[in-house]
């Protein structure tokens, strides 16, 4: 679907600069995406505009969002949402006269942007960069109790060059800062992540009874309670140690252009043809011949001729998959 959604915002976009030219040029976009543990994401966006040169500002979301709200330096803005095949259309009339330097901040809900991918979740979001800007950034914040998928030789990002650090040390994030953004292309941002589990929080015992047999109980009461987070820390250490299988096995042996190619497969239903592969990751049809030769040869995946065209179907012992040559070998 996400790739769909980068297809209809570039021809979107292409319609926008063909028809109506560049609106306004964006100094600064900032984008700060909290996702919670249900994995709906909140979204605070910040646009600062060298100059505002339009009447209305409008702003592309390749999402179905809820609980949109824009606001300036004089107040919260009239803004009306509007549906479109891509997604949504935000359009919001400025309070302020101000030109120069004008800055809108908007916050708004999603709840489609995180799907299940083997044994790990994806969350992914596209951002098409429609008018002149100066400076993108984008900060992700994962939930609580989540973490990024770990395997060897495998950057659970896309892309790449994301700082990753973290909030009051309970929660990852992510981000990324494009400097220049190309003029209509489409961006997408991809994390791998699992839910390795919250701790039960630890509950003081109250000794009630002012006698040694509460206090005997409560000391016997506090070391079930270490036991029992002794217990859960052991566990979900050895969960996260033996899910190497599905995907995170697949994923550890892939470089990033053939773990793109296999997530779309893995979005079709383990089986698509090439040429939709071709369509989803907008590489040329010599390279996804390319890496399709390449995964085959390492039993990834298998290749049926079907009229003009190739159906692609992962193999059922993928997990068994050698390991990518290097480029220098």
């Amino acid at each position: 679907m996400r790739y769909l959604l980068v297809f209809f915002g570039s021809v979107f976009a292409f319609l926008l600069f063909s028809g109506m030219g560049f609106a306004s040029q964006i100094a600064d976009h900032t984008i700060l995406l909290d996702i919670d543990d249900g994995n709906a994401a909140h979204f605070d966006v910040r646009v600062t505009f060298v100059e505002l040169t339009t009447e209305r500002i409008n702003y592309l979301v390749f999402a179905r969002i809820d609980n949109a709200r824009g606001s300036d330096v004089l107040g919260e803005l009239e803004c009306v949402v509007e549906k479109q095949t891509y997604g949504a259309q935000i359009s919001c009339a400025p309070n302020s006269k101000m030109r120069e330097n004008y800055t809108v901040e908007m916050s708004f809900d999603s709840y489609d942007l995180v799907r299940r991918s083997g044994d790990a979740e994806l969350f992914s979001y596209s951002y098409s960069v429609k008018d002149p800007t100066n400076d993108f950034h984008i900060r992700i914040l994962l939930p609580e109790g989540a973490s990024l998928l770990s395997a060897e030789d495998f950057d659970p990002f896309f892309p790449e060059g994301a700082v990753i650090g973290t909030e009051m040390g309970r929660r990852v994030s992510l981000e990324w800062d494009v400097l220049k953004p190309d003029l209509g292309r489409t961006y997408t941002f991809d994390s791998y992540f699992e839910f390795v589990g919250k701790l039960p929080d630890v509950v003081e015992p109250v000794d009630d009874t002012g006698d040694g047999d509460g206090q005997d109980s409560g000391l016997l009461f506090a070391a079930g309670v270490v036991i029992v987070v002794v217990m859960v820390l052991y566990y979900f250490r050895r969960r996260v140690e033996k899910s190497g299988s599905g995907v995170k096995r697949v994923f550890s042996v892939l470089k990033g252009d053939e773990r793109r190619v296999i997530d779309v497969v893995l979005l079709k239903g383990d089986k698509c043809k090439q040429r939709d592969i071709v369509r989803a990751t907008d590489f040329s049809k010599a390279k996804v011949s390319r890496i399709m030769t390449e995964l085959e040869a390492r039993g990834i995946l298998s290749r049926e001729r079907i009229g003009r065209t190739n159906r692609v179907v992962l193999s059922e012992n993928m997990g068994k998959t050698k390991p990518a040559k290097s480029d220098s070998e």
